[in-house]
């Protein structure tokens, strides 16, 4: 299964885009798959898919790790 938690195989969801194969269709997408780079140790991908600026301070926090990947709906009225 894929780290991003999607339910679907990592080779038919993120790998894809970890290889270069294929890129993002969605920020959802994307999202999803930085997460699985973050996860199995992939800073190139980070860094190709991230904006240099935001990846450095990342990069700067010693000790950070990821959780979970949460998706929030926003319903504007």
């Amino acid at each position: 299964m894929c780290y991003c938690d999607s339910g679907l195989a990592a080779d038919i969801c993120c790998n894809p885009l970890l290889l270069g194969s294929r890129i993002a269709q969605s920020p959802l997408e994307l999202m999803r798959s930085r997460y699985s780079a973050f996860v199995t140790r992939n800073p190139q991908y980070l860094e190709k898919t991230a904006k240099l600026d935001a990846l450095s301070q990342w990069n700067k926090t010693k000790g950070s790790q990821w959780q979970a990947l949460t998706r929030l709906e926003i319903i504007a009225y």
